[in-house]
């Protein structure tokens, strides 16, 4: 049965009827953590053509680009798949009326639409699409699409793990075969930002003959590539759609992407080395550290958005105190964890979002090692000799192992003992679907969906069923953080959204069952001379084309 979202008094909240189910829920927590986890993608270019890039330090010969991924993919269904290689997919295939700049996902462009939305009164607005758009089966795109889209994503509800995000969405239409009309619940500003998460399908394939496959394992796309097969277990061939007409149209050499599952992380960095690869996502540490010094490579380190955090369960003792969750958080050292769980390669977090986004608010009490604040927590809360914790790590998800043996020796400082119970990630998931865990070291990236503003990565946690069925927290707090973002997606000006969403950071940095430890970085390493083009990336996964 699925679980419906906490009643609370936001006329937003009103709007979005049904969520995600808590089976459903689980699997996109964790599958969208382990898209960034110790892995991820791994690109390599092999021989087809040889055109010379124009560049003085290296010559690259432009070749078919093959793609090893170290896991299998979901079924390619914009509405409903959160798989972390799956939406990397996506974005060669489909189009989005905005997207996000893959160097900087707080920054949105134009991608199927043209322009900015036109205001038409204060909770009405248009946006046009590019003329000449074609689906990769040749058919035009048009406004009913666009809308057919939207509905679809709507009328999922369960299914869907963007319901959330267009709460403020009442309606839209079509005006014509090139523009659509959209209604908003209240004014907002962030527009461009909602509308990037509905990418856009063909309505006539989908309701074709075909509808099964091309919502799996055949999509029909607007996007710069097409897909010519897949197979979730062993990969899957992309070719430029040479309808494509958009605005990224020049950023992608290759006219092949052959993405092919490997499994093993280790492969990427022999693959990489003995020129079987040309550009790898996620390496392990010790893999970067060996790119690092092989003049024949390149690596970029990018400040990523790869949350890596303490979920506590907040539906029973001792965790159902928040003091208790306090005095755990002041009790590691997370400079120590970014140094020995992840040799550097994160940084501290003291929320959600890094300090260099601009919604960003440095939280009152941020947290710090701090043994007497800790111990005196506990004693308040009713532990003055301390507590047994048992502590979940992901065995599958880099430097999750090392950074809970650091919390284990750390946390003995404050009278707390850790038992770690180590697993595979998703095995684990189990112990939270029925409340039988106490603490999971976990990682989310939610800013892999769409958009990296601090409202949308905090209501993809603390808003409706996550909260709720996720982290069993259901207090009179959880509801003022839902009210709070649907309060901070209408405000009028960045200032009042910023200084709304600045509550939100200190509720939950007081309060919350998630605590943000660090943010991974992305890591991405190529060989200069091979690689035809390439994007690195604050999201964690790698894009084979320039200037995106």
């Amino acid at each position: 049965m699925a679980e419906h979202d906490s009643a609370t008094n936001s006329p937003l909240n009103e709007a979005l009827s049904r969520t995600l189910s808590r089976r459903q829920a689980l699997k996109m927590f964790a599958v969208t953590g382990a898209a960034v986890g110790p892995a991820g993608a791994a690109l390599s270019a092999l021989s087809e053509s040889a055109a010379a890039a124009n560049t003085a330090e290296d010559r690259v010969t432009v070749k078919p680009q093959q793609a090893a991924v170290v896991s299998a993919f979901d079924p390619m269904d914009p509405a409903v798949s959160s798989n972390g290689i799956t939406i990397n997919l996506m974005f060669y295939v489909y189009e989005t009326l905005y997207r996000a700049e893959i160097s900087d996902p707080t920054t949105f462009v134009a991608a199927l639409a043209v322009g900015p939305p036109k205001q038409i009164n204060k909770t009405t607005y248009h946006v046009t699409i590019r003329n000449g758009a074609k689906f990769s089966d040749g058919q035009p795109v048009t406004a009913q699409d666009v809308v057919f889209s939207f509905q679809r994503t709507k009328r999922f509800g369960d299914a869907s793990f963007l319901g959330k995000y267009l709460v403020n969405f009442k309606s839209m239409r079509a005006v014509g075969n090139h523009t659509v009309e959209l209604k908003l619940v209240a004014p907002m500003a962030l527009i461009e930002q909602r509308l990037a998460t509905i990418r856009v399908l063909s309505r006539k394939a989908v309701r074709g003959a075909n509808s099964k496959d091309v919502v799996k394992y055949a999509p029909i796309g607007s996007g710069p590539y097409q897909v010519t097969s897949a197979v979730p277990s062993s990969g899957a061939v992309l070719k430029k759609q040479k309808g494509y007409n958009g605005p990224i149209k020049n950023s992608f050499p290759a006219n092949e992407l052959d993405f092919t599952v490997v499994g093993d992380p280790a492969a990427m960095l022999t693959g990489l080395q003995s020129g079987r690869f040309d550009a790898v996502a996620g390496l392990p540490t010790a893999g970067i550290k060996a790119v690092q010094v092989d003049r024949n490579l390149k690596v970029a380190t990018p400040p990523g958005h790869g949350m890596r955090g303490l979920l506590f369960n907040a539906s029973k003792a001792p965790f159902n105190d928040p003091r208790v969750r306090q005095a755990i958080m002041y009790g590691i050292d997370k400079a120590t964890i970014v140094e020995v769980g992840y040799s550097g390669f994160a940084d501290v977090a003291n929320a959600m979002v890094p300090s260099t986004n601009a919604d960003y608010t440095k939280p009152k009490n941020p947290y710090s090692k701090n043994n007497d604040k800790a111990r005196s927590l506990l004693s308040a809360a009713g532990f003055p000799k301390g507590l047994d914790m048992e502590l979940q790590i992901g065995t599958n998800i880099a430097g999750s192992v090392e950074t809970g043996q650091v919390m284990q020796q750390q946390l003995k400082d404050v009278g707390v003992n850790v038992t770690l119970k180590q697993g595979d990630l998703g095995a684990l998931y189990a112990n939270v679907a029925d409340k039988s865990f106490q603490a999971f070291y976990v990682p989310s990236s939610p800013a892999i969906l769409g958009s990296a503003d601090a409202e949308f990565i905090y209501r993809w946690l603390y808003y409706g069923s996550f909260a709720t069925t996720y982290m069993w927290w259901s207090d009179p707090a959880q509801k003022q953080v839902e009210r709070l973002l649907d309060s901070a997606l209408i405000q009028p000006t960045f200032a009042k959204y910023k200084a709304t969403m600045a509550q939100v950071i200190n509720i939950t940095n007081d309060q919350g069952p998630f605590q943000t430890v660090v943010l991974a970085r992305s890591p991405v390493a190529w060989n200069p001379k091979t690689c035809a083009a390439i994007t690195p990336s604050h999201l964690g996964n790698i894009f084979l084309g320039k200037n995106l």
